[in-house]
C-alpha cells in the first residue's frame, strides 16, 4: 500500500511538472488507470509465485 502511495505521489508530481512547463500534451494523464491496473496485476503475480515456490516443493516432500 504504501508503494502504491509513493508511485500516486510521484506520478502526480509528474504530471504537475508538466503542467507548470506546458509540456502536458506528451502524456495523457488516463494512462495513470491502467498503471494502477499494472501493479495490482503485478503484485497478484509475484503473489502467485510466492505461494507456489511454497506449496510445490512441500507436495514433493510428502508423496
Amino acid at each position: 500500500r504504501v508503494g502504491k502511495q509513493t508511485r500516486n505521489t510521484l506520478l502526480n508530481g509528474l504530471i504537475q511538472m508538466y503542467e507548470d512547463n506546458q509540456v502536458e500534451k506528451y502524456y495523457n494523464p488516463s494512462l495513470l488507470g491502467n498503471y494502477n491496473k499494472r501493479y495490482t496485476l503485478f503484485i497478484g503475480v509475484i503473489a502467485s509465485l510466492g505461494i507456489t515456490a511454497v506449496i510445490v516443493p512441500l507436495i514433493i516432500r510428502f508423496t
